[in-house]
């Protein structure tokens, strides 16, 4: 019976050491799936994390770039709004300078024309002084053939003038030389006036001072000829 007892042990003990090697087995099985199991649900975790993390940065990425696109177009307006701005104040500076300029040419062109009006008051005063000291050989009967050959000289050279060049030269040395006989003439009755007096050239009359002002009667003449014949010719083109 001791034997059959201590078999029976022993069997008994066999039994237990299986039973504790297969939970032993079984539950390094149930670790060894666990740390697996955690294993993925780690690497799950973490790639779920990584996504959503990819997705915030692409988020973010996506609002600074429209930000950015934002601010461009904002900075592109504002540059257009400055350059519109800066054309127009430069358009409209361009204008007043404009009108400046053309005021000032104005005033310039009035201002020239009222010099050239004052020029030709003092002109006519000084051809009135002129004429008024000429009066007297004007009217001096003794002196009447003296005036009418110079009138003829004058009216008659001055309508032969024309454009060509050797007539010119001729009418000028033509009248140059009636002023030289006139000067010498003038000379003459200064002499004769100087010496006693004499008889006028005409023939009657005494020598009078206001017979020696031939040449500068003879030059105003021409010279008012020589204004109308301008006149006549600008008028005709």
């Amino acid at each position: 019976q001791e034997r059959n007892m201590k078999r029976r042990l022993e069997r008994e003990r066999l039994k237990m050491e299986q039973d504790c090697l297969r939970a032993s087995s079984t539950l390094q099985k149930i670790i060894k799936a666990e740390e697996q199991s955690a294993k993925i649900i780690l690497r799950r975790e973490k790639a779920e994390k990584e996504a959503l993390e990819a997705k915030e940065a692409a988020r973010l990425a996506h609002i600074q770039k429209e930000q950015l696109a934002a601010k461009q177009q904002q900075d592109l307006v504002k540059q257009q709004q400055e350059e519109a701005i800066l054309a127009k104040q430069q358009k409209i500076e361009a204008a007043e300078a404009a009108k400046e300029e053309a005021h000032r040419k104005e005033v310039e062109e009035y201002n020239k024309k009222m010099e050239y009006v004052t020029k030709a008051h003092k002109l006519c005063e000084q051809l009135k002084q002129v004429r008024a000291t000429l009066e007297p050989f004007e009217k001096n009967k003794a002196i009447s053939k003296r005036r009418l050959n110079m009138k003829k000289i004058v009216k008659g050279k001055l309508n032969t003038l024309s454009h060509e060049g050797n007539k010119i030269l001729s009418v000028v040395s033509e009248i140059a030389n009636a002023v030289e006989v006139a000067r010498g003439e003038d000379e003459g009755v200064k002499k004769q006036l100087k010496e006693g007096g004499g008889v006028g050239m005409d023939g009657g009359g005494a020598l009078t001072s206001d017979m020696a002002r031939g040449k500068r009667y003879l030059v105003d003449l021409l010279a008012s000829n020589v204004i109308v014949r301008v006149q006549a010719e600008s008028f005709n083109g």
